[in-house]
């Protein structure tokens, strides 16, 4: 199904910029495990970017659901994602030029943080402490993370104006526009057919 959006896609299009940038890096530093710990001004800008988006998408997503507070953090994300977007946490996304599979949210649970997020707080708020946490591992995964928030807010949002009808995410995938050019999802091959 093709999903014609009421909005413009302004997430989609900051998402696509962050990870241009992304893609830019790797002509300086080749996306291999070798390198995953190399650290750079660009990858740290890249990951502040990417989950500072992050925090203001899964606060919307809940904010659909219901959430009221002002001021939420990752636990109170949980409590909702869990309860409609289980996806989320589940999906696995890879980068298939470079072989790479990534599952960002696999170790969010009630009492666990996710590693990269505390590392993310770490930089954002110690920099000169913690630069080295800007590093191409943390970069890859904050915007694979991101890609995965933003199709699951689009597919919230839709849900959410669509009730009667069943959405799902190779809806959303297939529906934004222009086409992303890195990461995807893991059975998107398979299962999800881009136009």
């Amino acid at each position: 199904m093709y999903i014609r959006f009421q909005k413009p896609i302004i997430y989609w299009n900051y998402y696509l910029a962050i990870e241009d940038d992304l893609l830019a890096t790797s002509k300086y530093v080749d996306f291999d495990i070798d390198n995953r710990n190399t650290f750079s001004t660009e990858f740290s800008k890249i990951f502040l970017e990417a989950c500072s988006e992050i925090d203001v998408l899964l606060f919307e997503i809940c904010k659909l659901y219901g959430l009221r507070k002002e001021k939420a953090n990752f636990a109170d994300y949980f409590k909702y994602i869990t309860k409609h977007q289980t996806t989320i946490i589940s999906e696995g996304l890879q980068i298939d030029k470079y072989s790479i599979s990534i599952f960002p949210y696999r170790e969010w649970s009630k009492d666990n943080e996710l590693n990269w997020h505390q590392q993310y707080n770490q930089i954002k708020h110690h920099r000169g402490k913690y630069y080295k946490n800007g590093n191409l591992d943390n970069a890859i995964t904050a915007v694979s993370a991101l890609y995965t928030t933003v199709i699951h807010y689009y597919l919230s949002d839709t849900q959410a104006r669509n009730t009667k009808t069943n959405i799902a995410i190779s809806d959303i995938v297939n529906s934004l526009t222009p086409i992303n050019k890195l990461i995807q999802y893991e059975n998107e091959i398979n299962r999800y057919t881009r136009l």
